[in-house]
């Protein structure tokens, strides 16, 4: 190795210590209608499936409790709900038992109760519960019941024969919902963010968990035993209930989200207005699965007996319609590039993969738009297979040929592909220069990008990437056009990239988070 290059690298050491288609296809089929007057659109709230694999909707429009014994081909209301109320939650609990929230407005309030059955949501039976509005409905270990109100928990350890009020330490706020985890049993207080009990839900106090779950709407046990929150500002996921991290959203901007889900290796989200995504890679890509709804509206998942992914929409229960199905994935819906010169170039990575069951075919990539000519992608796409998880970079480069704000859409077609994730809008600011720069006047760029680093150099030549300890970056180097370099896949550390330019040699350390 060059003497130039061990002296910068043990300086380095010294003063760092290492941290350690055209169109998709229908991914979704509606499940019969309800029977209900008029063949009007009732709107599903909730669905839950038996331990019989029968399907049970919640509904709104005073349609009360549906069940269906033959997944989805026919509906039968349920016996003992009423036409006049909604469903907005269920519940089994530890012994069988079906437990179904209640709702209907009369003379302009509210009123609530709790049905139960004990034959698998054919026949269902009023339980005594105080006339507060329920929002969710929980069944915990140990026989606990908890019921979550717009007046605070209720708790049940009898099979929901008898209620008591548990609120101690609580805001008088709405409660979104309830659940039990390995940390504690959470509750979700409308702009109050979590709090926990660790005493069975007798006892509450604050769980400390942050601004972002100041307003969660839904909470969920995901596969790998973590706790999810659908929040404001996107779906966060803890191991303790301590250290949460954000898995869908990019934290600032608001989202409206419904609800959250997961089963096997695979992530869902609900939003209010884009329907459903799925990640199957632990959240680094996502697929809007939209196509087939005749609602963008998802309010709950589900799964069924055999393996099929439900959901509760605002117009009523949809079901996984294809067994093969390729799912284009991305890691981002929106590229925003930093203020770039004209003359110059910006470039950012994202991440495809395929989160179906099938090989899904990327046919072309293209710009289209009135400034698409000022973005491109660095190495053209034809006919790309990916696989079953399959993954690849894709990287977009802008070169602004105008001053002010340029946008265009990155289009994706596609064979057998059934989600609605087809394009990705691109936007940059163009800065107008007074003349053409002096080709000595450039100096390379050196970033860091997620888990990689890239090089931009019009000029100068790349003289190799070192991680601290002085190993080459040769197996993680990849060129993406004459004067672009780009290292992925990165543990966290300090690396640096030499660069000869003039003469010289620069060293450009970069430190990956």
């Amino acid at each position: 190795m060059n003497t130039f290059i061990l002296h910068i690298l043990s300086f380095l050491c010294f003063v760092h210590v290492l941290p350690h288609q055209a169109f998709a296809q229908n991914f979704w089929s509606q499940t019969a209608s309800y029977p209900f007057d008029a063949g009007a659109v009732v709107p599903s709230f909730i669905i839950t499936v038996t331990t019989a694999g029968h399907y049970l909707a919640g509904t709104g429009d005073g349609a009360g409790i549906y069940r269906s014994t033959n997944q989805g081909q026919t509906w039968v209301q349920s016996i003992g709900t009423s036409w006049y109320s909604h469903c907005l939650s269920y519940a089994i609990s530890e012994q069988g038992t079906i437990f179904a929230a209640m709702n209907r407005l009369v003379d302009a309030k509210d009123s609530s109760w709790i049905l139960a059955s004990t034959n698998g949501g054919a026949n269902f039976t009023k339980r005594i519960f105080p006339n507060v509005r329920i929002v969710r409905l929980h069944a915990g270990k140990e026989g606990r019941l908890f019921a979550a109100t717009d007046k605070g928990i209720y708790r049940s350890t009898d099979d929901g024969m008898s209620w008591t009020k548990t609120s101690n330490g609580l805001p008088t706020t709405v409660v979104n919902d309830i659940t039990e985890h390995s940390s504690g049993i959470y509750a979700a207080m409308e702009g109050e963010g979590l709090f926990i009990s660790k005493d069975g839900g007798i006892n509450w106090k604050d769980a400390d968990a942050g601004v972002y779950m100041q307003f969660t709407r839904d909470l969920a046990i995901l596969p790998d035993g973590s706790i999810a929150c659908a929040t404001q500002y996107g779906a966060f996921r803890s191991k303790d209930g301590k250290e949460w991290t954000l898995y869908f959203g990019n934290g600032s901007d608001q989202l409206p989200m419904q609800t959250v889900f997961g089963t096997g290796n695979s992530l869902y989200v609900g939003l209010n207005g884009s329907a459903g995504y799925v990640s199957n890679d632990d959240g680094r890509t996502w697929a809007q699965l939209l196509t087939g709804f005749k609602s963008t509206v998802v309010n709950a998942f589900a799964l069924d007996s055999s393996g099929k992914v439900l959901t509760a929409t605002n117009t009523g229960i949809f079901k996984q319609a294809p067994d093969q199905f390729g799912l284009l994935s991305l890691s981002t819906s929106l590229i925003e590039f930093s203020e770039t010169n004209q003359g110059e170039r910006s470039i950012q990575t994202v991440i495809v993969s395929n989160a179906g069951n099938a090989p899904l075919t990327i046919k072309s990539i293209a710009t289209s738009g009135y400034e698409a000519s000022e973005f491109r992608v660095s190495t053209p796409i034809m006919n790309k297979t990916l696989l079953p998880n399959d993954t690849m970079l894709l990287h977009v480069i802008f070169e602004p040929k105008g001053s002010g704000k340029r946008q265009t859409d990155l289009q994706f077609s596609l064979e057998n592909n059934f989600s609605s994730s087809d394009h990705i809008v691109l936007e940059g600011m163009g800065i107008a220069t007074s003349s053409l720069h002096d080709q000595s006047e450039y100096k390379p760029h050196v970033y860091a990008q997620g888990r990689s680093i890239i090089a931009d150099m019009q000029v100068g030549t790349l003289i190799g990437g070192y991680s601290i300890l002085g190993e080459a970056l040769e197996q993680q180097s990849q060129r993406i056009d004459a004067t672009m370099y780009q290292w992925n896949n990165l543990i966290p550390g300090m690396y640096v990239i030499f660069i000869q330019s003039n003469g010289n040699i620069t060293p450009y350390p970069i430190i990956i988070h």
